[in-house]
C-alpha cells in the first residue's frame, strides 16, 4: 500500500505516462508533492481519490486510508474519495472519522440491461441503504452518485435521481451515448 501503479495518464505534476514503464511506482510523498505544485499554480480546493476496488468489503476504504492520512498531515484541502459502496455499514462510519469530506459512490446498480435480475435487485437494495446512511453521516451535499443519462428512457432517469435525492445523495449525470448499433432510448 505504499505506492499506486503507473495509471496511463500523462500527468505533469507527477511525471507518470505510459512511456515511462520503467518509471517508479507513485508514492503518498508523490501525491502530497503534486498536490502542493498545483495549488501554487491555481486555486484548488479539494482532491477525488478513487479506491478503483470493487470486490472488498470496504469498497475501497482501508487501501485509501494511508493515502488520506498522508494529505491530511501535509495539505490543507478538501478530500473525497470515489467508492463503491461497502457492504457493512460501519465502512462508512469509519471513512466519517479518518477525516474524509465527501463520498461519491461509484455504482454498479440501476443498470437498466440488468434491472430485472434478483441478485441485482438485492445488490440496488445494499447500495441504496448504504447511500442513505452515508447522506446521514456526512454533511448535507457531501454524498454523491452518478446516474448515466442515455441508456434508458428520460422518465426511468427521472425515477433513479429521485430515489437518490429522496435519500440525500446529490445525483451526478452522467452522459453515456448509445453504441452505434443501438437506437438511442431518450
Amino acid at each position: 500500500h505504499d505506492a499506486l501503479p503507473i495509471c496511463g495518464l500523462t500527468c505533469r505534476y507527477c511525471g507518470s505516462n505510459r512511456a515511462l514503464s520503467a518509471h517508479p511506482s507513485f508514492t503518498k510523498k508523490d501525491l502530497v508533492e503534486a498536490l502542493k505544485l498545483v495549488m501554487k499554480e491555481k486555486k484548488c480546493d479539494f482532491v477525488n481519490l478513487s479506491s478503483g476496488s470493487v470486490e472488498t468489503e470496504d469498497g475501497g476504504v482501508e487501501w485509501l486510508q494511508p493515502w488520506v492520512e498522508e494529505i491530511r498531515k501535509n495539505v490543507n484541502i478538501l478530500i473525497s474519495l470515489d467508492l463503491v459502496p461497502p457492504k457493512n455499514k460501519s465502512w462508512i462510519d469509519k471513512t466519517y472519522a479518518m477525516g474524509v469530506d465527501a463520498l461519491y459512490y461509484d455504482l454498479d446498480f440501476f443498470n437498466p440491461l440488468e434491472a430485472d435480475k434478483q441478485e441485482c435487485k438485492e445488490q440496488d437494495t445494499r447500495q441504496l441503504e448504504a447511500l442513505e446512511y452515508a447522506a446521514k453521516v456526512f454533511p448535507k451535499g457531501a454524498v454523491l452518485s452518478h446516474v448515466v443519462i442515455g441508456l434508458e428512457h428520460v422518465k426511468e432517469t427521472e425515477k433513479r435521481m429521485k430515489a437518490l435525492l429522496d435519500r440525500g445523495v446529490i445525483p451526478v449525470l452522467v452522459y453515456f451515448p448509445p453504441y452505434p448499433d443501438r437506437k438511442s432510448v431518450v
